[in-house]
């Protein structure tokens, strides 16, 4: 997995183009079902490091949490997934 959650959502954007593309619907449902699993992680991947970015340039929790939507509790368990994706990506590396 790519480190930029970002530029992983990108390509996974352009796989999902490419697989809408398809005209074989079989072929399609394939590609998109593949794609699932992979696209719902990136996009919460993604999710956690936007909002440990708020966090990490000094926005309140409690600011965050109402500017996103969300509840403390929320933002909290992002900012901890958040951590440990980098973590298990820097033991990857």
């Amino acid at each position: 997995m790519e480190s930029d959650p970002l530029a992983h959502l990108q390509d996974i954007a352009a796989r999902l183009t490419a697989a809408a593309r398809l005209t074989d619907p079989i072929q399609q449902y394939r590609a998109l079902r593949d794609l699932a699993p992979e696209a719902k992680t990136a996009i919460a991947i993604a999710q956690d490091h936007a909002i440990a970015k708020a966090r990490s340039a000094g926005m309140p929790e409690t600011d965050v949490a109402a500017q996103a939507g969300v509840g403390v509790h929320e933002v909290r368990r992002r900012v901890t997934a958040h951590r440990h994706h980098i973590n298990r990506h820097a033991d990857e590396a």
